[in-house]
């Protein structure tokens, strides 16, 4: 019995090293940017880390743990979520949230537009990007589950909008 509970946490681990691994692999794509290598190989290495590896090592990292300690990272992943953002909020951090989702798709539009915007930033701009990217990001958990919910049902069709408020 102790021999399978060891073989269990060791495909767990295993399984969850290949999801971070898999997860984290897009950000070798910078060091490749940087090597002394033919451009053609450098776009295929690169496609590959964003594309391609992250999926396979996904996949192959899932059905290593099998589908208990899936479900079982999954659930505690809910736990973490629910956690932070919650399904109701107060009305002053919904608003917060909406507002930061709001500014931050209003930026986009106008960056977009604005050369002015771009040669400000100069070489900050990627740092910038990165920045309003996080900020779009914890808008959703600010603004709570029923934004989410909100959200979800525009790529839903024929979801009804319940009017409990």
């Amino acid at each position: 019995m102790s021999e399978k509970g060891n073989d269990n946490q060791a495909r767990l681990l295993l399984g969850l090293i290949l999801l971070i691994i898999g997860f984290l692999s897009p950000l070798l794509s910078f060091y490749i940017k940087d090597m002394d290598l033919p451009q053609g190989l450098k776009a295929l290495v690169i496609g590959g880390l964003v594309f391609g590896i992250p999926e396979v090592f996904m996949v192959i990292g899932i059905a290593i743990m099998g589908r208990d300690a899936w479900e079982f990272l999954m659930s505690k992943l809910h736990d973490v979520l629910s956690f932070i953002s919650p399904q109701r909020v107060s009305r002053t951090r919904y608003y917060i949230g909406v507002t930061l989702f709001s500014l931050c798709l209003v930026e986009g539009v106008i960056e977009i537009h604005s050369r002015y915007i771009l040669d400000l930033l100069g070489e900050r701009l990627v740092f910038f990007h990165w920045v309003m990217n996080l900020l779009f990001l914890l808008s959703f958990f600010i603004a709570g589950g029923d934004f989410w919910d909100k959200i979800r049902q525009l790529f839903i069709y024929g979801t009804e909008r319940n009017s409990e408020e």
